[in-house]
């Protein structure tokens, strides 16, 4: 054990240092998964789809691919047409992210959450939902969001008529 012998408090500390250094990594990983899809790396290597190599080539599985991608998609600035960076689709997650105080795991959360917004929803509904579901994941466990996120939805579409439903 790389801390064995330290005292309760010095491991302690050590943990209150790796935690976060770990949920920036996440971030790392992240950036490292659209540089990949960038440069096409995955057709490089024979897969027709990212998910495909991230879940076959490195041995992830579907699930953690899945996964992967999602919050990759989130937090990473993406690539315009034009070649142009844009800004991360969850800015103040990225922003979490990078600080070390919100891993993948709330990104995902979220982006679960978010994946039930009606898309009749208002640009300016859904960046608050997003700015209250990152403060909240600052304090919270990722599977603590979810009762938060079931009454933001309630919230933006109270009477079920923003659905998404064919009629």
């Amino acid at each position: 054990a790389v801390v064995g012998g330290g005292a309760d408090g010095e491991v302690g500390a050590i943990a209150e240092v790796v935690a976060p250094a770990r949920r920036r990594t996440d971030g790392g990983c992240a950036s490292v998964l659209m540089e990949v899809s960038d440069r096409e790396l995955c057709r490089a290597a024979g897969h027709t789809t990212l998910k495909r190599y991230y879940a076959q080539e490195l041995r992830l599985g579907a699930a953690e691919a899945k996964r992967r991608l999602a919050v990759a998609e989130a937090i990473t600035p993406a690539m315009a047409m034009t070649g142009q960076k844009l800004p991360p689709k969850r800015e103040p997650l990225a922003a979490a992210v990078a600080s070390g105080v919100v891993s993948a795991d709330h990104v995902y959360e979220v982006e679960l959450i978010m994946a039930k917004v009606p898309r009749a929803a208002s640009v300016e509904d859904v960046d608050t939902a997003v700015a209250i579901l990152t403060e909240a994941a600052r304090e919270m466990a990722p599977a603590e969001l979810r009762p938060i996120g079931q009454r933001l939805l309630a919230h933006l579409d109270p009477d079920g008529e923003l659905s998404d439903a064919v009629a």
